[in-house]
């Protein structure tokens, strides 16, 4: 049961930091973008990023919780030191 738990964590944790490493590039070419277009179209685009960035960054919290679950579920002791390290 802990394995299934696990594995569902772990596509959880996986598809989450793909989306957020997503809305990050969508970001940077938005402002981008911004830059070039200039005027109230850039402003307009760098809000819309601004939106993009702060809901990325309640994703990022999300995902990081599903990665120290999925820790917890497998658990793995990826951040303790053993005498093999």
């Amino acid at each position: 049961m802990g394995d299934k738990v696990a594995k569902m964590l772990g596509k959880a944790f996986a598809a989450s930091g793909m989306v957020v490493m997503f809305s990050g590039a969508v970001c940077f070419f938005c402002f981008v973008l911004g830059l070039i277009v200039g005027g109230s179209g850039g402003e307009r685009l760098a809000l819309w990023a601004d939106q993009i960035m702060n809901a990325s960054m309640r994703l990022a919290l999300v995902t990081t919780v599903l990665g120290l679950l999925q820790m917890y579920a497998a658990r793995e002791q990826a951040l303790t030191m053993n005498d093999s390290d």
